[in-house]
């Protein structure tokens, strides 16, 4: 495999940034810094064409040890991939402070600027007054003595109601629960979104727990990304450890269908894959033998796994009112029904074409049929 590496930065000298040297480097793997940085120094001395092998070569290490590291530098965000299985495109990306360290600074600000006893309250990037307390917008909740508070689509609750809610017993071993999986002390930021997903899902201890761990056992720690799942389980009717047992075995259990159709196997499914898998769940509302069926019908028409051309399948399925894998049988006999009809009046035009002016034949001695195919395939479904 070919690696085409692309920057603007002159050549002569490598510039590594000190944002990616404080806050990336200390937590990455030694081999993915290494080879992060020889990509670095070759794009920067102008050679922007690597081989793979090469790579590998020089490390001691196998092509997919290669890979690995550009898939983990582009989760990071600091590189873009793309190309083929042959061709490889790397972006450099400018190196960002992490939103998890910029909610460590933002808190370390508060501190620094307001007095524990501040009862103001000021939701901005910056503090406005002395002696205010400043929030970082839609991370932690507002500050004061005043009730809850709605701001834009997150409800904010008080100190006094924060302050009530870290002395009650559940919420201590939640919090001890968390701390325990996520490995790390709390922050006051995860420590308050924590406690507002218990004060408005009103969920048990025992659901926190499986919460939290289904989260990391899924390879998240993040916050927000535990955030998100406790909401979906809410939407969903998810009350108790024994419903969200199930419904996390159920899809994950067809996660690893989908896959199979595809002929993939020995890994994870990958984040965009989950999207796509519960977007066609979700929104198409399509059971697994339909999802199956599309799989099998990719492969076979493409030779490979690919998720974007079973999406315009099953995107064209729902737009015909497909249901049953009957409605699908029903659509492929029309569909070589219309394809036979086509090739007849093909060959007839054909015919006529070819034959001297005024020369009679009884089979085009009639009017020629002339099909609305796409009303053929509606009404056939209704």
């Amino acid at each position: 495999m070919q690696l085409s590496l692309h920057n603007g930065s002159s050549s002569g000298v490598t510039i590594i940034s000190n944002i990616f040297i404080d806050y990336y480097m200390p937590r990455a793997n030694g081999e993915f810094v290494k080879i992060y940085l020889y990509l670095l120094r070759s794009l920067q001395s102008g050679d922007t064409a690597l081989d793979l092998a090469a790579v590998a070569d020089v490390f001691d290490c196998t092509e997919s040890d290669v890979l690995r590291t550009l898939r983990y530098w582009e989760n990071q965000k600091l590189v873009v991939l793309a190309g083929t299985d042959t061709q490889t495109s790397i972006d450099f990306l400018q190196p960002m402070v992490p939103d998890t360290v910029q909610n460590t600074l933002a808190e370390q600000a508060i501190t620094q600027i307001s007095p524990a006893t501040s009862t103001n309250t000021v939701t901005s990037g910056s503090p406005s007054t002395a002696g205010a307390s400043v929030t970082p917008a839609g991370n932690a909740p507002q500050t004061g003595t005043q009730p809850s508070q709605t701001t834009g689509n997150k409800k904010t609750m008080s100190a006094d109601r924060l302050k009530e809610l870290r002395e009650q017993e559940d919420v201590r071993q939640i919090l001890f629960l968390a701390e325990s999986y996520l490995g790390t002390t709390l922050s006051r930021t995860v420590t308050d979104e924590l406690l507002y997903i218990y004060e408005e899902l009103h969920f048990s201890v025992d659901l926190f727990d499986y919460l939290i761990e289904y989260c990391v056992s899924k390879g998240s720690k993040d916050i927000h990304y535990i955030k998100k799942v406790a909401f979906s389980w809410h939407e969903a009717g998810i009350d108790t450890v024994t419903r969200a047992k199930q419904e996390t075995t159920t899809y994950h259990r067809n996660y690893f269908s989908i896959l199979k159709a595809f002929g993939i196997s020995n890994r994870n499914p990958i984040q965009s894959e989950i999207h796509m898998i519960d977007h066609w769940m979700k929104d198409y509302g399509f059971t697994m033998d339909i999802l199956t069926e599309a799989c099998s019908r990719t492969v076979a028409s493409t030779g490979k796994a690919n998720f974007r051309y079973a999406d315009r399948i099953l995107s064209d399925w729902k737009d015909k009112g497909v249901r049953h894998l009957t409605d699908i049988q029903a659509l492929d006999t029309l569909h070589r029904q219309l394809q036979s009809d086509r090739q007849e009046q093909k060959q007839r035009q054909e015919q006529k074409g070819i034959r001297p002016s005024g020369s009679g034949n009884r089979f085009n001695n009639f009017q020629q049929r002339n099909y609305d195919y796409d009303q053929l395939e509606n009404q056939l479904l209704k």
